[in-house]
């Protein structure tokens, strides 16, 4: 089992239309404020256990792959089935 999880910034594409109207400045002011974002998001992904898979623009997408825990309950309860099921 692997959880999956896709984010993005609302209002990125609306803040980004604006800040174009600004030229080089808006785009350096664009750059840094994705930047800062997806610096504090990848971190606490990271932290959390998560790992990402891809960046596009303001969005990110990232799994958290299965612990070793996971895959011997699995086992478990599959060995288990196993043993119910021949009776």
């Amino acid at each position: 089992m692997v959880c999956v999880s896709s984010t993005f910034r609302a209002g990125f594409t609306k803040t980004t239309e604006m800040l174009s109207k600004d030229g080089t400045l808006g785009a350096e002011r664009m750059y840094e404020g994705l930047n800062k974002y997806i610096a504090l998001l990848s971190a606490r992904l990271n932290a959390a256990g998560a790992d990402i898979v891809k960046f596009a623009g303001d969005a990110l997408l990232c799994i958290w792959p299965p612990s070793q825990r996971m895959f011997d309950e699995a086992a478990a309860a599959a060995y288990e089935s196993a043993q119910q099921s021949s009776g």
